[in-house]
């Protein structure tokens, strides 16, 4: 049962062939770097253009996600189906790219499109369309995205009043 786990384990495939592709792009075979980016569109149904900076992030049923190429990924960071981290269309430099950054959750459906930055441990909610920066731990939702918590850890404390009257009358 495992050897089919392993050989159905798409999102391992997209890594492996983004690898070969980041590989040949930097030594010069951009032809040859997008040619192995479409075969792997094909075969995983994930996009990621050669040139996006992916340290070590990890698709979960990532079908459908495509990642711009001027893209960077952080360490740890989890992506799940039908995301997209690209441009917008003014912006046609390679610094029109989003930067996000490490341990973040970008959920199901989420765009994230423009020259922004997610912080370390953000999370993005399913179908939010992210066009603003994101700061560390924040938690967005929505269209257009907005804040709407923090990760434990972050922003105010639980033990904390969010309002000052409150913290008087205690």
């Amino acid at each position: 049962m495992r050897i089919f786990q392993r050989l159905l384990a798409w999102d391992r495939h997209a890594m492996r062939f983004y690898a070969l592709e980041d590989w040949l792009y930097r030594r010069g075979y951009e032809d040859l770097a997008y040619a192995v980016s479409a075969i792997s569109r094909l075969i995983t149904g994930v996009e990621i253009e050669p040139g996006a900076q992916m340290a070590g992030a990890r698709f979960l049923h990532g079908q459908g996600a495509t990642i711009g190429a001027g893209a960077r990924v952080g360490e740890g960071t989890t992506i799940f189906q039908q995301v997209t981290l690209g441009r917008i269309a003014h912006s046609m430099d390679m610094d029109g790219y989003p930067t996000i950054g490490q341990n973040c959750y970008i959920y199901a459906g989420a765009r994230i499109l423009g020259p922004i930055t997610v912080g370390d441990d953000a999370k993005v909610a399913a179908n939010a369309l992210v066009t603003r920066d994101v700061p560390a731990g924040a938690i967005v939702s929505g269209n257009p995205a907005r804040q709407v918590g923090w990760v434990e850890g972050y922003g105010k404390s639980a033990a904390q009043p969010a309002d000052p009257d409150e913290a008087a009358t205690a």
